[in-house]
């Protein structure tokens, strides 16, 4: 009897956890289906997410806009590639996740812990001032440059040292008009378009 309650309470707590992890919107399982096949499935997708097969070099070889609020499910065939390493990445908006895959021997190998997790720095504008922010996990340095509409650097500033951290900057002194705005952390850049 204690062994069939033990039971029903580990049965209980492992439907808890997957309960909470599917209702969060983190599960992602990437299941090989066959030799060369493979199914991407994420649970409970809050905003639109976009979703690309990524080559060693970087190359964006696939990408598509998944919308379902219920989750989404997709079946890949790779067979036309060749041996190598490539990423799904996932783009939530606010975060980017990528899951390794490797082919070799015309074979797929998936995983469905991502290898790597990053936040995007938000840029918000009111007025003549703008608000970065950025969480950064592993501390790496967030650097921004602004360009007028004739490519000339206006302004230049590097953000690092914590995990959390953020900045306003007064951009009253700039001449009316449009600017673009680079951010690059971890290797990643994000472009921004502020008007004033």
């Amino acid at each position: 009897m204690k062994k069939m309650i033990k039971m029903l309470t580990l049965a209980g707590i492992m439907f808890l956890s997957t309960s909470s992890i599917a209702a969060s919107g983190e599960l992602v399982v990437m299941e090989v289906t066959g030799t060369t096949t493979f199914k991407l499935i994420v649970n409970d997708i809050t905003n639109s997410l976009t979703i690309k097969l990524i080559d060693q070099n970087g190359y964006v070889l696939h990408q598509e806009q998944a919308n379902e609020t219920q989750g989404y499910a997709k079946l890949y065939n790779v067979g036309d590639l060749p041996n190598g390493n490539y990423l799904m990445e996932l783009d939530y908006g606010t975060k980017i996740r990528t899951y390794p895959l490797t082919i070799i021997g015309g074979h797929v190998q998936a995983q469905s812990s991502p290898s790597k997790e990053y936040f995007k720095p938000v840029l918000r504008q009111k007025d003549h001032l703008l608000a970065l922010s950025h969480l950064s996990i592993d501390n790496t340095p967030l650097s921004m440059i602004i360009y007028d509409k004739n490519n000339e650097l206006v302004f230049k500033d590097q953000l690092k040292g914590t995990i959390s951290r953020g900045r306003q900057y007064d951009i009253s002194s700039l001449t009316p008009g449009e600017y673009q705005v680079y951010l690059t952390c971890a290797g990643r850049n994000y472009v921004h378009t502020v008007q004033l």
